[in-house]
Formats: C-alpha cells, sequence, structure tokens
C-alpha cells in the first residue's frame, strides 16, 4: 500500500512541473546572488505607482533554487520537489498503524495527494507542510520535553520563518500542544514531570526565532499583522480579492474542495469519539484552529487536510474501545484485502495515467527530460522571438505569464505584471485593460506600449486579444499554442512567425493531442485529472477558442481536422471546426459538423446555437426555431440564445464553441457571400 502510493505521488510530482511562480522563483533568488544579499526595492515591474519594497519571506527557497537550477540543471527542481513530497506522503502514513495492510492510512494519505496536489508543487510552501508535520510528529513524542528538543525545534522555527510566510502555523501547532497539555495536566492529578507534557514557553521560544531574519523580523510583522487584519475584516471571503489563495474556501468556485473540507471535517470530529488517549485535548486544539483556517482561506486548507488526517490516526491509535490491528475474523479478512487491492489498483492506474499523459502536454519544452512543464504558465517560443527580434519596450503581458518572462528576460526588460499582485490598483487597471475597450485605451495611452503578449491557454475568452487582431494599429508578431505577441503596426514590423500546430512552423504534432501507447484518451483523461486537475483536451478546446478570437477561422478548421483525422470522437473539435466553416460562409458543410457535435455533446449551448444558425442559412428555419428552443431549455437566462432568437431573420454571427463572452459587430464573411 505504501510503495504504491508513494509511486502514484512521484509520478505526479516528479513527471510535471506546472506551478508558475517557480520561474519568479528562479528569478527572484538568482538576483539575490548576484547582488549577495536582499534588494530594497523589487526590479522586475516597471508599472508600479511607487517602487514596491521587496517581499523577503521566501528568501531562503528561491536562493535555494537558484543556486539548484545554476549547479545542476532544471532536472534538480522537481527532484526536490518530488523528494519533499515524498517526505510528506511518508511521515503522513506512518503516523500510526491502523491495520494490517494499512487501508485506513492509505484511504487518508490518498485524500490528502488528492486535494493537496495543486499545492505539492514546486511553491515555496512545499518544505512548510513538511515541517508542520514534523511538528506534529515531534510534540506526539512520549516523554519530558527535552533542551535537545527545543533546538531542534526553534532551528526548524527559523529555517520555516525564511522559506515561507506559513511559519505561523508552526507556533500555532506549538499552542495547541502547550495548551492542550496544560488544561491536561490542571484537571489530572499526575505531576508534570511525569508525563508527556509541551512547556508553554516553546511557542515563544519559536515566535523569537521567528524574528531572527534578514530583515530583523520587520517583514514578520507586517506578515502577521496583514493575515490577522485579513481574518478580522473577513476579507477571506470576498469574491473580488485578486489572490485566489485569500479567499474562502466556501467560495462559490471551490466546489471539490468544500465536499471534502466536510469530509475531512467528519473525519477528524468522529475521530475524537473515540480518543482517549493522554493528547487528546492538544490534538482538539489543534484541529479547531486548522479548520477554522482552512475554511477562512484557501491557502490554509492543505494544512487542515494535513492536520486532519494526522489527529485521525492517531487517535484511532489511541482508542481504547475500538481496535482495529486485532480482532480480525475470516468473514472481516477477505472484504478488507479485496478492498486493499482495489485501492492499490486504482492508486496504480492514477500514477500511470498520469506518468502517460506528460506526453500530451509536452510540446517540446523539455525533450530529453523525465519531466514535463506546464504549458499554461510558460511560453518559451514567445520569450525566445522576443529576444532574437530584439522587440521593443514598453511590454504589456498577460499576469500568468509574468513569472516565466520575467525569468527569461530579466535584467534586459521589465514587465507590465506578475503574478505577484503587488498593487491593488495595477491588478484592477489591468483587469479593466483585458475586459473594456476603454480601459485597454486608456492604460495604452498611459504606458506607450509597443509589444503585447497574451497566453492562449490561460483564459477561455479574452476580449482583449479580439480586439488587437481588429485593430490596425497592433499586427500579430508571433502565434504559437502557448502565446501571441502583438507588435505596433506603426514601423517596420518583424515578419510574423505562425506555428499552430506545434513550436515550429508546419510541425506535424497536434498539440495537446499527442497518442499515448497504451491508454485511451478517455481513460488517460479519466485517471489523470484527480492529480492534474485538468486533461489535455481541456487545453487544446481553449487554444482553438484563441484562434477563433484572433480571426484565423482557417487555422481553426486547420487544427479542427488535424485533431478529428487523429481522434474521431472529440466532439468539442467538431464542434470548432462547424464554427469556422459557418464563418467562412460554408453553412452547409458546418451543418454536417454541428449535428454530430450536438448529438455527442447534447449540453453544449453554443454548439446547438451555431447549428440553428447553420440550420437557418441553409434555409431550414423550423429545424432552427427547434434548436434554439433546446438551448433556450438548456439556459433560459442566456442572453445569446435570446439575442439569437431576436436575429434569426437576419444574418447573426457564429457563436464560438465554449466562449464567455460574443461579439456582434459588423458583417460575418457568409453575410456577404451568395452561398447557402
Amino acid at each position: 500500500m505504501f510503495l504504491t502510493l508513494l509511486a502514484m505521488t512521484f509520478a505526479f510530482s516528479l513527471g510535471y512541473v506546472w506551478t508558475g511562480d517557480l520561474w519568479w522563483y528562479l528569478a527572484s533568488g538568482g538576483e539575490i546572488l548576484r547582488l549577495g544579499s536582499i534588494p530594497d526595492f523589487d526590479p522586475f515591474v516597471y508599472s508600479l505607482p511607487e517602487p514596491a519594497k521587496w517581499l523577503s519571506h521566501s528568501w531562503l527557497w528561491t536562493v535555494i533554487l537558484a543556486w539548484l537550477e545554476g549547479t545542476l540543471g532544471l532536472w534538480s527542481l522537481p527532484v526536490l520537489g518530488t523528494l519533499l513530497t515524498g517526505a510528506i506522503v511518508t511521515l503522513i502514513f506512518t503516523s500510526a498503524r491502523l491495520d494490517r495492510f494499512g487501508l485506513v492510512n492509505g484511504i487518508l494519505t490518498l485524500l490528502v495527494v488528492l486535494v493537496a496536489s495543486h499545492r505539492f508543487a514546486l511553491r515555496a510552501e512545499l518544505p512548510g507542510w513538511l515541517l508542520l508535520v514534523v511538528f506534529i510528529r515531534t510534540f506526539e513524542r512520549a516523554g519530558p520535553f527535552s533542551l535537545r528538543a527545543a533546538i531542534v525545534l526553534a532551528s526548524a522555527q527559523w529555517l520555516w520563518s525564511n522559506l515561507h510566510g506559513g511559519y505561523p502555523l508552526g507556533i500555532l501547532a506549538a499552542l495547541a500542544y502547550s495548551v492542550g497539555d496544560f488544561i491536561r495536566i490542571r484537571g489530572s492529578k499526575t505531576s508534570p514531570s511525569a508525563s508527556s507534557h509541551l512547556p508553554l514557553w516553546v511557542a515563544l521560544l519559536l515566535v523569537a526565532v521567528s524574528l531572527a531574519t534578514p530583515d530583523l523580523g520587520a517583514q514578520r510583522l507586517e506578515d502577521v499583522i496583514g493575515v490577522v487584519s485579513r481574518f478580522v475584516g473577513g476579507s477571506g471571503s470576498d469574491a473580488s480579492l485578486p489572490i485566489v489563495e485569500w479567499r474562502s474556501t466556501f467560495s462559490p468556485r471551490f466546489v471539490s474542495l468544500q465536499w471534502a473540507y466536510v469530509a475531512f471535517l467528519f473525519l477528524g470530529g468522529a475521530s475524537f469519539l473515540v480518543a482517549s488517549g493522554p493528547r487528546r485535548m492538544a490534538r482538539l486544539l489543534l484541529f479547531a484552529g486548522m479548520a477554522i483556517l482552512g475554511a477562512w482561506a484557501v491557502r490554509f486548507f492543505t494544512g487542515f487536510a494535513i492536520a486532519a488526517a494526522l489527529v485521525t490516526m492517531l487517535n484511532l491509535r489511541d482508542a481504547k474501545r475500538i481496535r482495529l490491528a486485532s480482532g480480525w475474523t475470516s468473514r472481516i479478512a477477505v472484504p478488507h484485502a479485496s478492498a486493499t487491492a482495489c485501492l492499490c489498483l486504482v492508486m496504480s492506474a492514477m500514477g500511470t495515467a498520469t506518468w502517460e499523459s506528460r506526453a500530451r502536454y509536452e510540446l517540446g519544452q523539455s525533450k530529453g527530460h523525465f519531466f514535463s512543464l506546464s504549458p499554461r504558465t510558460t511560453c518559451p517560443g514567445a520569450a525566445d522571438y522576443i529576444l532574437d527580434r530584439a522587440l521593443p519596450g514598453p511590454i504589456f503581458n498577460e499576469m500568468g505569464l509574468g513569472g516565466y518572462l520575467i525569468y527569461r528576460l530579466h535584467p534586459g526588460r521589465q514587465l507590465f505584471i506578475d503574478g505577484r499582485l503587488l498593487d491593488r490598483s495595477l491588478v484592477d487597471d489591468y483587469r479593466d485593460a483585458l475586459g473594456s475597450r476603454e480601459g485597454w485605451e486608456r492604460l495604452a495611452k498611459r504606458h506607450r506600449f509597443r509589444t503585447v503578449v497574451l497566453g492562449n491557454l490561460l483564459e477561455p475568452s479574452l476580449p482583449l486579444r479580439t480586439w488587437l487582431a481588429q485593430d490596425p494599429a497592433w499586427e500579430i508578431a508571433y502565434l504559437d499554442p502557448q502565446a501571441v505577441i502583438f507588435v505596433r503596426s506603426g514601423g517596420a514590423p518583424p515578419p510574423p512567425e505562425r506555428a499552430i500546430f506545434g513550436r515550429k512552423a508546419g510541425a506535424a504534432k497536434i498539440p495537446f493531442g499527442a497518442a499515448s501507447r497504451y491508454w485511451p484518451r478517455r481513460w488517460i483523461e479519466l485517471a489523470s485529472r484527480p492529480l492534474l486537475r485538468q486533461a489535455p483536451f481541456d487545453l487544446l478546446n481553449v487554444y482553438l477558442g484563441a484562434l477563433s478570437e484572433l480571426g484565423l477561422h482557417s487555422d481553426v478548421e486547420a487544427l479542427s481536422t488535424r485533431v478529428l483525422e487523429t481522434d474521431p470522437d472529440v466532439a468539442a473539435a467538431r464542434a470548432f471546426r462547424g464554427y469556422a466553416r459557418l464563418e467562412q460562409g460554408r453553412p452547409l458543410e458546418a451543418v454536417s459538423d454541428l449535428r454530430l457535435a450536438v448529438e455527442e455533446m447534447p449540453g453544449g449551448i453554443f454548439a446547438i446555437l451555431n447549428y440553428a444558425l447553420a440550420l437557418n442559412q441553409i434555409g431550414r428555419s423550423e429545424d432552427a426555431l427547434r434548436q434554439l428552443q433546446k438551448a433556450e431549455r438548456l439556459d433560459p437566462s442566456s442572453p445569446q440564445v435570446r439575442r439569437v432568437q431576436r436575429e434569426l431573420r437576419g444574418r447573426p454571427s457564429p457563436l464560438r464553441p465554449r466562449g464567455r463572452r460574443q461579439s456582434y459587430e459588423g458583417e460575418n464573411a457568409f453575410a456577404k457571400s451568395s452561398r447557402g
């Protein structure tokens, strides 16, 4: 059970590097190593109203990663992340022996891995989660607290405070065990020296060593004040917060996390009904504190899951009324062994499918290596193009690509924004520019952008991409599946480069569509999604939507055709091809594609609406009306449905599949055509 769980975890953490924070870590750590000290102000972003003070609470983590990359290469970073993740899984799984096959341990640890897989990446918080487990395991040790243990905890807390801003969790755990032991001893006749207990002064010691940082604790105090003010003000539930990590777990967008939260709350709470060990009160305080934090903000949910799993195992280990390790009968043993084997098979399938699916994400970024880089937060082709052609600044960039572009372009160029969200007013201007033409023009006038870099995989619909493609003042200079570069058309723009199928123009490889040697596509998506949180063909759909917004309908048709030749069951590709043919004035061909797309995905409202438009174009108005009625039943409040109903007698533009915003400005191509 343990080896299968570890192999599944390694398949994810070793095979796929997807966090966008990694690139800023490397740039930041490289800057610190270059200067020999922590900078006073941020050198990467030019658009801040005033110079931003350098955020130093993760300085040691960035230096470690930058040193490893410079010394051993990029391959050493996923190895480091895998070792840390494997240590977390090992310490959770081995915290107690609950049954002969490890089934209960495996279930609880697997739940932690599944809900925290998006956090078990090369983030600065990863060593913090490991230290949280170490602290809890240390506090659970029997026997009186020793000076040696105090020195070890103080050293670990100092390390934690320089690795990540989540170091107060160590102080919280110490307080929970200190107060819990104090309450137990006060209500017991047992002498403190004769029982295991954690002195109250340990928490004060951890607070003191947390302030021993290069900035003499100033940044630490600001961190604590900021967290307390957020908590008191209830900002964790503000859906408008630019930093998703600070939103409440019970925000509408985190439905899966809410179910996981309830599951851990139930398991941890129920375990106290059978708990009888001396640390029962301490665990209860820790569990309650982490539950409050886990519900308040998403960034603390992983800590709550880890604490809940550990508390559940420890309570079951100490239970007197339930002894899972003894009393087995033949009636129970067979189902128990069968359930254990089934869980091992499920984890094996998830691990192998995740490893196999790397080829679908590859895009040639890490050819010859054992790991893949996330195509959503990287754009090596665009970065190479900017450097090779010396494109001028100021550069406007999409936020999700900021970390990678800083890593590639610094120190020669600064960017408009990155994912750290250093200034709230800057984030508001950025959002306004992406979704409002007036906001974009106002921001462009202020900064006089000459180069724009937008990702093709980060947003299902990006109005700015459409506006720039239609604006004669801007021209497409570069395009690949990951990014598009626009340059001002005032001068002599460089010749455009296009690679809709891969890194090189004319490449035959279909992006996000590589076939597995052993697994059907649907099996891979089903088995790998719990860990990767996104299927490869989801990225293909987003990329097709980006090409549609750029007005490259012939490219949409060509790519969709290539996908369908490889896998005819990809209904979304068929819907996009029908849309592209409709845009190019070929409604009869579009009807054939859209009819099959509607049959294959009955809930696809945009495929249904485009099918109605195509039917109307070829004179089948009654059939078109029936399709519109079907779309109305699916989403009665949809503005697209109402608008198509009003304009059905005219010649409205097709609707992009899976798009969020649609434009009806001007006549489309098939409205000017005599065909149909």
